[in-house]
């Protein structure tokens, strides 16, 4: 595991630390058949082309990709010359995406944004990752510590005061993140983004341009909230559900690292 910074200083709060473990058992005894979503998707429906193709028609592309199956997008994209980077929130639904990569594009560069200001549960979610699904991940973190940011700039800012809480952001997440796409360079962003989590989310797609970047694709975009709790069930992965990120603080708020494209 790559670390730029040593993890800033972590909340406080002591939650239950068998919450992941009992989340995997639930899952182990429900004993969900398991099938590839290849079994349900167009055999043909990645045959898109190379990149460059791509890059000339993205609509086509789009159109073609609604009908494959997350995996045969993902494998896809891992043929693809260039560097790849998955980016992650180690937030609930994450191990989806992080599983993916893990089988189909084991090369990928994996970016965890740590803000400092993560539950106890989300470090403890990203270290089993780490260790079951052995990703290649790379933890950025703020250029200033959780506790050194507090004395400076005070708690973390409401939404409502939107000049300190876009600082707020800036510094705890984009800046990170921006500083990530500088040093990986990545040719294409892997995202989990959904289009049924924010009426910004619906106007994008599997593929979306962004200056950042070539291109940025969503293998899991067109899935509902079942399909993720079925991919979970089925592999029978660990999920984060005591997860907070103050950049955003309410569902369906972007907090910028899409919409800078």
């Amino acid at each position: 595991m790559s670390v730029s910074r040593p993890f800033a200083e972590k909340p406080h709060e002591e939650p239950d630390e068998k919450s992941i473990e009992r989340t995997v058992s639930e899952r182990s005894k429900a004993g969900v058949e398991c099938l590839s979503g290849d079994v349900f998707a167009d055999p043909d429906a990645a045959a898109i082309g190379n990149f460059d193709t791509v890059l000339d028609d993205l609509a086509s592309a789009n159109d073609q990709l609604a009908k494959a199956s997350a995996e045969q997008i993902v494998r896809w994209v891992a043929q693809q010359d260039g560097p790849i980077m998955l980016s992650t929130s180690m937030g609930a639904g994450s191990a989806v995406m992080l599983h993916l990569i893990a089988q189909h594009a084991p090369a990928a560069e994996v970016v965890w944004v740590d803000s400092g200001y993560n539950t106890p549960d989300t470090y403890r979610f990203a270290e089993k990752m780490q260790e079951e699904l052995s990703i290649n991940l790379h933890v950025y973190t703020p250029l200033m510590t959780a506790a050194y940011r507090d004395a400076v700039y005070g708690p973390i800012p409401l939404v409502d005061d939107a000049e300190r809480h876009k600082l707020f952001t800036q510094q705890v997440k984009l800046e990170p993140f921006e500083r990530a796409i500088s040093e990986l360079a990545p040719r294409i962003w892997l995202t989990g983004i959904r289009s049924e989590e924010s009426d910004y989310r619906r106007g994008l797609n599997i593929l979306t341009r962004d200056s950042r970047v070539d291109l940025k694709v969503a293998p899991i975009f067109h899935w509902k909230e079942i399909d993720i709790q079925r991919y979970l069930r089925c592999h029978k992965l660990a999920d984060n559900l005591n997860y907070f990120d103050p950049t955003k603080v309410f569902a369906g708020r972007e907090c910028g690292l899409h919409t800078a494209a």
